[in-house]
C-alpha cells in the first residue's frame, strides 16, 4: 500500500509519499516544492508516482539536505526528467557522486538513490520570490543542511527529532 497526498502550505507546496513492501508504509517521507525550487525527493520507490503528481509544473532546482535515500532518491530522475541542478552541501556531492552503500532494510522500505553530481549551494539559493540559506547542522548525518527562509520564519529540515515520543529508532551513524 502506497501513500501520495499534496498539502498547501501558503506558498509552499508539501507532498507526503509513503511506501509499504507489503502493507502500509512504517514512515512517510516528505518534500517540498517552493517556488520551482524542490527541496528533497522522496525516495525512489515512489518515484513513477511522484512524476505523475509533478507533472505539469514549472521545476527550476532541486536542493538535497542530506544524502540519505529518502531524501535522495529521485534526484538524478528529477534532474534529467526536468534539466535541472541538483544542489547540495560538499559532503553531500561526495556521497551522490560515488553513490553510498545501504543496508538491506533501507532498500526494500525507499529503495537506493542512484548517484548524480550537485552544484555547490553558495550563501544563498534564490527563487523569484524567496531566499533561502542554507545552515549546515551535521548531527543526524555530516551533510545535514537546513534551509532558512528568514522573511517568512521557515525552515526546511530534511530530518529533525523533535517531538513526543521522540523517534529514535531509525537515527544511524554515517561515517
Amino acid at each position: 500500500m502506497n501513500i501520495a497526498e499534496i498539502k498547501q502550505f501558503d506558498a509552499v507546496e508539501a507532498i507526503k509519499l509513503g511506501f509499504g513492501p507489503i502493507g502500509p508504509p512504517l514512515m512517510s517521507v516528505y518534500l517540498y516544492i517552493l517556488d520551482g525550487l524542490v527541496i528533497d525527493t522522496g525516495q525512489r520507490h515512489m518515484q513513477k508516482t511522484l512524476i505523475q503528481l509533478l507533472d505539469g509544473k514549472e521545476l527550476h532546482r532541486i536542493l538535497l539536505t542530506h544524502h540519505h535515500e529518502d531524501h535522495s532518491g529521485n534526484a538524478a530522475a528529477l534532474q534529467r526528467r526536468y534539466h535541472i541542478d541538483a544542489c547540495g552541501h560538499p559532503l553531500t556531492a561526495q556521497k551522490m557522486a560515488a553513490g553510498f552503500p545501504i543496508l538491506p532494510y533501507q532498500r526494500l522500505a525507499w529503495g537506493k538513490s542512484e548517484p548524480l553530481a550537485l552544484q555547490p549551494l553558495g550563501s544563498a539559493v534564490e527563487s523569484d520570490r524567496f531566499r533561502l540559506v542554507p545552515v549546515h547542522t551535521p548531527g543526524h548525518s555530516r551533510d545535514h543542511t537546513v534551509f532558512w527562509e528568514n522573511t517568512r520564519g521557515w525552515l526546511f529540515a530534511g530530518d529533525l527529532y523533535l517531538g513526543q515520543p521522540m523517534k529514535t529508532s531509525m537515527t544511524r551513524l554515517i561515517p
